[in-house]
């Protein structure tokens, strides 16, 4: 089966189950169909101090509204507290359209009590930096034809698939985070500006696309600050910023939160992991264990691997501090990076340092720590517990096979 638009848009070129999948399913058909919950692994419990005696930190828990995004509602909480948003940050960050329990570190100590939050205990440095969950996550899944099938079809399947990035991480319904991103790290911030406001992407309300094609067609930016449907807060900081200082893109890009653009680029850098792991499943190269000259995890420290192992291969996340991998996976890398033209040092950033990302590893294959089904008429309910990163859209992308993702609630 090719792989729908909205995939190839997002580097997500293969599947690797046979399953038949569901035609016609629809996801978040209502409020609180997707829901999640971030769950501390059991070390970082121990880290998490119950008095605030000799930490810096609090680690709160917030319940994020449908609708609200993990950066709004890191806003909302920094208002509740009286702070500056870069004192507030989130664990993980989630989709606006999910019910979600999160965790978020304060800098700061925040008693006992304080109005609008539940603190969960207390961080020092250390304890901050190595703090881990996982996401349990209930989705309930609509306009299913056959849940019993269905439900017979994965009992009997290994669950192992690509540990893609979600349509999530590229800003869905309009999946053009990536493209802001690569303007950004080849340094054309005009180019970044322009398709965050005016590029239409894959799906918006009609009335977003109506005012992004205005803005683009006229280059009005006192009439599309007017005019501005409810909802584009974001571009609305960035209008602002222009009309202030005209052409002065990097600024118009700086009034946008750190986070958000700091996704951009993180963004893009996800978009050349996917192209490269769809790659290695195309070519039939294993996801749940290495091959000579892949990386691994070995103690704690990422090592190649010298020969081939049970353990997962890691794929490297290209930054300015990446080193490729060995053998066929280290050349598929490479060659990803040559057809977009980029290269490492591209993700050092000049004229906006602060957005530089120096690399990384992801694990070629989702962690899927729990999988269950619950079939009903005309529907199912998926319970999962995956790891840190992890998306369920894309676990339920592999095994539902969405002809049209985004219409269908991805």
């Amino acid at each position: 089966m090719e792989p729908p638009a909205a995939d190839r848009a997002v580097g997500m070129l293969a599947y690797r189950l046979e399953l038949r999948g569901c035609p016609g399913h629809v996801l978040r058909a209502r409020e609180g169909d997707f829901r999640v919950r971030e769950v501390l692994d059991a070390r970082s419990l121990r880290l998490v101090r119950r008095s605030p005696g000799g930490c810096r930190y609090t680690l709160v828990r917030a319940w994020k509204r449908w609708g609200v995004d993990s950066i709004r509602l890191a806003r909302e909480v920094a208002s509740r507290l009286g702070l500056g948003l870069p004192s507030v940050k989130p664990l993980g960050l989630k989709d606006s359209r999910a019910e979600a329990l999160q965790h978020i570190v304060v800098r700061g100590i925040v008693p006992r009590g304080a109005t609008g939050v539940e603190v969960a205990g207390y961080l020092t440095d250390e304890a901050r930096a190595l703090l881990a969950f996982r996401n349990e996550f209930e989705v309930v899944v609509r306009e299913v034809n056959h849940p019993d099938r269905l439900y017979a079809e994965v009992a009997e399947t290994p669950i192992v698939i690509p540990n893609y990035y979600g349509y999530q991480r590229f800003g869905s319904p309009r999946l053009i985070n990536h493209v802001v991103g690569r303007h950004i790290v080849t340094g054309d911030f005009k180019a970044a500006v322009m398709t965050f406001l005016a590029g239409e992407g894959f799906s918006e309300p009609e009335e977003h696309r109506k005012w992004r094609r205005e803005l683009r067609e006229s280059m009005d930016l006192a009439r599309a600050a007017r005019e501005a449907p409810p909802g584009l807060e974001y571009e609305l900081s960035v209008i602002r910023r222009l009309e202030r200082k005209p052409g002065d893109y990097a600024g118009a890009l700086r009034a946008l939160p750190l986070t958000l653009r700091r996704m951009f680029v993180e963004a893009f850098q996800s978009y050349i992991f996917n192209l490269v792991l769809s790659r290695r499943v195309q070519e039939g190269l294993p996801i749940d264990r290495a091959v000579e000259g892949d990386y691994i995890c070995v103690g704690g420290r990422v090592e190649r691997a010298p020969s081939p192992t049970r353990a997962p291969p890691l794929i490297p996340l290209v930054g300015y501090g990446y080193s490729p991998s060995r053998g066929r996976q280290g050349e598929i890398e490479l060659e990803v990076l040559r057809e977009l033209g980029i290269t490492p040092r591209s993700f050092y950033v000049r004229g906006m340092e602060e957005v530089s990302l120096r690399g990384g590893f992801r694990q070629a294959s989702q962690e899927v720590v729990h999988l269950s089904l619950e079939a009903g008429n005309r529907r199912v309910v998926f319970r999962m517990v995956l790891g840190s990163g992890c998306y369920a859209t894309v676990l339920l992308r592999e095994i539902l096979r969405p002809e049209d993702p985004i219409a269908q609630g991805y």
